[in-house]
């Protein structure tokens, strides 16, 4: 032990409160915006199921739950790539 170290305790003890605290208000913060995220996502979520076509639930499903590319969700839709955006864009014109 140095006289050093021993000079430098209190400050040390201060310094490990202060990020304590710090600490406890990153997980506040990070607490909070989970729960916001969370629910956007449920919103998001009830949205698209509260669309009446299957078919455009299943295309919005696509593009923003599993966040796929147009031409992955025709492969899934067996519905051209044109013909998927054409339908997202009438998914548009009836909100």
């Amino acid at each position: 032990m140095t006289k050093e170290k021993l000079q430098q305790y209190s400050l040390i003890l201060q310094e490990a409160k202060e990020l304590e605290h710090t600490q406890k208000n990153l997980e506040k913060a990070y607490l909070s915006r989970q729960v916001k995220v969370m629910e956007l996502a449920t919103e998001i979520e009830a949205f698209i199921q509260s669309l009446s076509d299957p078919l455009h639930r299943r295309i919005l499903h696509l593009r923003y739950v599993e966040c796929l590319e147009w031409w992955q969700i025709a492969n899934k839709t067996s519905y051209s790539r044109s013909q998927v955006i054409r339908i997202h864009g009438q998914v548009w014109q009836l909100i």
